[in-house]
């Protein structure tokens, strides 16, 4: 691993042209994600008035969203410019740095917080005098469980991303060649399917109350369908691995 740790030293690196001109769109939408999301969490948490169960999942968004961001530009961004370390520090820099398994559990998390917004949502609807009391209390453990679920998901990742000596990259080693096809397709299931789904049918409840509310509710509950707007850079991350 040292000789080879040498030879990467003596190596160049360089880029083309397309690779410029992808790498700062793509940093241009990373710094939009970042002060965004940044700004979301200053307002919430230094505005005493707006510390919200509500707006405790939209900070949980944005951080999920941050990390998103964060690992996703060190992956595509600054991963193709710089000779990667080999040996045991190569391999857990692919398994938590840059293979992007990070960015792809916080997505997880990100999709799942947009699905909790939707509860919310349908409860404030529903049954909102019923919720003020509970949610406070509760947020802690929506929270914990949305990032349990996307570290449970991410998991095989983390176990088969590693660095490889031929490519000088990160890459998945599957112990059988079906893993990473049951694996591509439960992420369509885990992250599209299901949660699609589940915040279709709860938006579609909530946009019917709303529809037959009178003004001072529409009013109140107008919000709703403007906070997930913030976690849509996600979506586009899973788009492009599924394609």
């Amino acid at each position: 691993m040292d000789n080879n740790g040498s030879s990467n030293k003596g190596s160049s690196t360089s880029v083309s042209p397309e690779y410029i001109g992808f790498a700062t769109a793509f940093s241009f939408m990373i710094m939009t994600d970042l002060v965004g999301n940044t700004l979301v969490i200053l307002v919430i948490m230094t505005n005493r008035n707006m510390r919200t169960s509500i707006n405790y999942v939209l900070v949980n968004l944005a951080v999920a969203d941050i990390t998103v961001a964060i690992f996703m530009g060190i992956k595509f961004v600054i991963g193709p410019t710089f000779i990667h370390p080999d040996g045991i520090t190569g391999r857990y820099l692919c398994k938590f740095i840059t293979g992007g398994t990070t960015a792809w559990m916080a997505a997880v998390a990100s999709i799942y917080t947009l699905v909790a917004i939707a509860v919310e949502a349908y409860h404030a609807t529903y049954r909102p005098f019923k919720r003020r009391s509970g949610t406070a209390k509760n947020i802690g453990r929506t929270v914990f469980l949305i990032w349990l679920i996307a570290l449970f998901w991410g998991l095989p990742l983390y176990l088969s991303v590693t660095y490889e000596d031929k490519i000088k990259t990160c890459a998945e080693h599957w112990p059988y060649p079906i893993l990473p096809k049951m694996y591509s397709f439960g992420w369509i299931i885990v992250a599209g399917v299901i949660p699609i789904a589940v915040m279709c049918v709860l938006y579609f409840k909530v946009v019917r109350r709303l529809w037959l509310a009178n003004s001072r509710t529409k009013t109140t509950l107008r919000w709703h369908f403007f906070a997930p707007r913030s976690g849509l850079l996600p979506w586009c991350y899973l788009l492009v691995r599924y394609m």
